[in-house]
């Protein structure tokens, strides 16, 4: 059974170790590069998990004590104000089609409901058609009105508070 929670101080290397699984297996699909992060002393993630930061949150999604999929809001976005904004949504492949990103976007939405949080967002690139999927069944809706860039669309849900 896979359970989820949020990221402690104590799981930030294994943050570190599946976000870097992520951007080697799967470049296209996210804004920053492996080398660049790999080389960074400390991820963004990585240091507000380390803080236990009010800045933003990390959940993970656990089998067998393993670490298999991972989903992250900031609060520091500038595209909506009351926003967080999803970023760093990854799930293992041999996890995935089984309702892991689902269950990690719940956790996300339920800590959002408790924050000073109106509305989550997310960008997501047009030929990943399987996340889109996952966003829309988590109540998603695409915006056109957000974004400049024509290789990704972005999403918003309200947050029930």
């Amino acid at each position: 059974m896979t359970t989820v929670k949020l990221l402690e101080p104590g799981y930030s290397s294994a943050y570190r170790e599946i976000i870097l699984e992520a951007l080697k297996e799967y470049p296209e699909f996210f804004g920053s590069g492996y080398e660049q992060q790999l080389n960074l002393e400390k991820m963004y993630f990585e240091r507000l998990i380390e803080e236990k930061s009010e800045k933003g949150l990390m959940v993970g999604a656990y089998y067998d004590g393993e670490l298999v999929g991972i989903c992250g809001v900031t609060f520091e976005t500038e595209v909506l104000p009351n926003a967080g904004e999803i970023i760093q949504m990854y799930v293992k492949a041999d996890h995935q089609s089984q309702g892991v990103g689902k269950k990690l976007m719940r956790h996300i939405q339920d800590a959002c409901a408790t924050k000073d949080v109106s509305v989550l967002l997310l960008e997501v690139v047009r030929e990943n058609p399987g996340a889109i999927k996952v966003y829309e069944q988590s109540g998603y809706i695409l915006n056109e009105s957000l974004g400049d860039d024509p290789n990704a669309v972005f999403m918003t849900m309200a947050v029930n508070q």
